[in-house]
């Protein structure tokens, strides 16, 4: 079987086909272009869509809503099977155009590039990419357009990375099922002395992390048991770092955030932190 040069993924939960955004884009580039679309839908209920018979697409219902990870590593199985060279990740709440997608299929560099991204913001807010080299932000300083091998850290979506670079690293860590994958992906792939490529493409994206009045406690708790265990299992250079701003978290969660549960739940990661000494 000869691949496509891309093959997408789209992580469903509790989203309509028929509402999504991107919609459109998705339903013309496939008529129009080479590609295949992988569809994981972690809705309670599948989605029986007349669009998903395109023997173009591939559409997996799974009701345990497992998260990111475990979808990833189905897509890159059956790129790997269909010997494509680009797994797209693609998330319901981004926004992109048709220009996107084509850019990503001409793409051509003489340098091996294990990733491929776009600028993305969020409420006019650049989230994506940045150096990774540092916990936090701390300057505005971001990645140039073009070729780096420096460390570079990007959230999934909008991302297209070579297979053979998500072969080499064994693919998705499965314990990051959702938050702090795309942390684990970018700290992985620099350890080998990875290529990057940054796109000029802006996209949006609808973060809802960013705001602490729209992430529920579970969410939350969910998000501080993966930064724990990636800084302590993992990127442990960045420790120190991630424990001085988890008590700069709590100065600002005392003045900003109504909801006092979030408060504790950041109070029982610092007791955490001290008990591990």
């Amino acid at each position: 079987m000869v691949g496509n040069r891309l093959m997408m993924v789209l992580v469903l939960y509790n989203q309509s086909w028929n509402e999504l955004a991107s919609r459109t884009v998705l339903e013309t580039f496939l008529k129009e272009k080479s590609g295949h679309l992988f569809v994981y839908d972690n809705s309670l209920a599948a989605q029986n869509i007349s669009f998903f018979s395109s023997e173009k697409i591939s559409y997996v219902h799974d009701a345990a809503n497992p998260g990111l990870a475990k979808a990833y590593n189905a897509a890159l199985n059956l790129a790997v099977q269909r010997k494509d060279q680009y797994l797209l990740l693609l998330d319901q709440d981004t926004k992109f155009e048709l220009d996107f997608l084509e850019t990503l299929t001409d793409f051509s560099n003489e340098t091996e590039v294990a990733a491929i991204f776009p600028k993305i913001y969020s409420q006019d807010q650049m989230i994506s990419p940045f150096f990774a080299d540092q916990y936090i932000r701390l300057s505005n300083e971001i990645p140039a357009v073009g070729l780096t091998d420096q460390a570079v850290m990007a959230i999934n979506s909008g991302t297209a990375l070579s297979v053979k670079a998500l072969q080499k690293i064994g693919g998705f860590n499965e314990e990051f099922p959702l938050d702090y994958l795309d942390h684990w992906l970018f700290w992985r792939l620099s350890k080998e002395n990875s290529y990057f490529y940054i796109l000029p493409d802006h996209l949006t994206h609808d973060l809802s992390v960013l705001d602490y009045s729209q992430v529920s406690l579970e969410r939350y708790q969910s998000i501080l048991e993966a930064e724990y265990r990636y800084y302590t299992r993992y990127n442990r250079s960045l420790f120190p770092a991630y424990r001085k701003q988890l008590n700069r978290r709590i100065l600002k969660q005392l003045v900003r955030v109504s909801n006092k549960q979030i408060l504790k739940a950041t109070l029982a990661q610092i007791r955490k932190l001290k008990q591990g000494d």
